[in-house]
């Protein structure tokens, strides 16, 4: 992901951990937007996921189904439409990343958090396809040892799991550690990537 493609804004992004939607407070930044919400299902994947934009600039990715987060906005007035995943970029790198044919995203996103947060949040960018790292890893990396757990808070508030790869970060005994969609979700998408790397390499 080309870091110059990121717009971060002061507000921060958060989802409902309660219910798996979307946060009151994102819908009524969404109220404001001049265009309606696109939301693209991706249905070849464990779990239903649902890829927000704002016209071609991805805000938010959920593990959600395209109708249970219309349902969100249909309760708080919010105009959206439902659109084929191969409409738009952000749709088809998606498929193309669970067909095996990507390893990187390169595509316009809206990325809103915190200082510590987007320090975090492109650190974690830089873990290569197929690869893990741990919390503490990632903590020196970003030149703060001891705020191990911050990371995890970090990657726990992600707005774009897969593009910005939080399911990479491995606790340092290399357990799985937490995920916001589930822990089956972070050990499907680590299986993923690894069958997908050794096909590759087998097909040299």
């Amino acid at each position: 992901m080309k870091l110059s493609s990121w717009c971060s804004h002061d507000n921060v992004f958060r989802r409902n951990t309660d219910n798996g939607g979307v946060d009151s407070l994102v819908l009524d930044k969404m109220l404001k937007w001049d265009h309606p919400v696109i939301l693209i299902p991706i249905d070849v994947f464990t779990k239903p996921i649902t890829l927000i934009l704002n016209q071609s600039t991805l805000h938010m990715v959920l593990f959600d189904d395209a109708k249970k987060v219309s349902q969100d906005f249909e309760l708080h007035g919010i105009q959206y439409d439902i659109s084929d995943p191969r409409s738009y970029q952000a749709g088809v790198q998606f498929l193309e990343y669970f067909e095996g044919k990507r390893t990187v995203f390169d595509m316009p996103l809206d990325v809103s958090g915190t200082e510590f947060q987007m320090r975090v949040w492109k650190s974690l960018i830089e873990i290569p396809y197929g690869q893990t790292q741990s919390y503490a890893q990632i903590a020196k990396k970003i030149q703060n040892p001891m705020a191990y757990r911050a990371v995890g808070t970090s990657c726990g508030a992600n707005p774009l799991p897969i593009i910005i790869p939080c399911h990479r970060v491995l606790a340092s005994n290399g357990s799985l550690g937490g995920y916001s969609g589930g822990l089956e979700i972070k050990r499907a998408l680590l299986k993923h990537e690894n069958l997908m790397l050794k096909k590759s390499m087998n097909q040299r």
